[in-house]
């Protein structure tokens, strides 16, 4: 008999993962077994939700470098958080570049040949008098730091229970 919890699909390293493949096996075993418990219907769904977890978890893993994930809903945050990352960064670049790629690990985009991207700041500090700044790096790490800054975490001050965020 089989039923939703007695099929896996598995794949190796060495092996590309086919969905094609997977999907004729388990309608084979549905055609060859009539003692099953799923219609058809459910069965593909099944299919369909595995083979999307798994995308999902190699994504994670070549984007995040071989993270491990205990968890598939920690995965499905993760990539969720930086998807909208990526497409609230993208929305503000489009303003004032010309995008070429966004991904997890930069974005590479045209800015014109009028824009200013580095500043120089003077300081009172003798010891750096001049700092320089690339505001557009600087502006999109202003956004991550706005919108997904995690403020849970405080550190006590003093033993009055006054807390200050991390």
């Amino acid at each position: 008999m089989l039923n939703r919890h007695e099929w896996s699909l598995h794949s190796s390293q060495q092996m590309q993962f086919s969905p094609f493949h997977a999907i004729v096996v388990c309608v084979f075993i549905i055609l060859t077994n009539n003692n099953n418990t799923l219609s058809f219907h459910e069965l593909l769904q099944d299919i369909q939700l595995s083979i999307d977890r798994k995308h999902l978890a190699d994504y994670c893993r070549t984007a995040y470098k071989s993270a491990r994930w205990h968890r598939i809903e920690m995965e499905g945050i993760v990539c969720i958080t930086g998807s909208t990352i990526i497409k609230r960064n993208r929305e503000l670049v489009k303003q004032i570049e010309r995008p070429l790629e966004f991904d997890t690990d930069g974005i590479w985009c045209v800015l014109p040949a009028t824009f200013s991207e580095n500043y120089e700041l003077i300081t009172r500090d003798p010891l750096r008098p001049k700092v320089v700044i690339s505001y557009s790096c600087n502006l999109l790490n202003l956004i991550i730091k706005d919108h997904y800054t995690n403020d849970q975490y405080n550190e006590l001050i003093d033993k009055k229970h006054q807390y200050e965020i991390r």
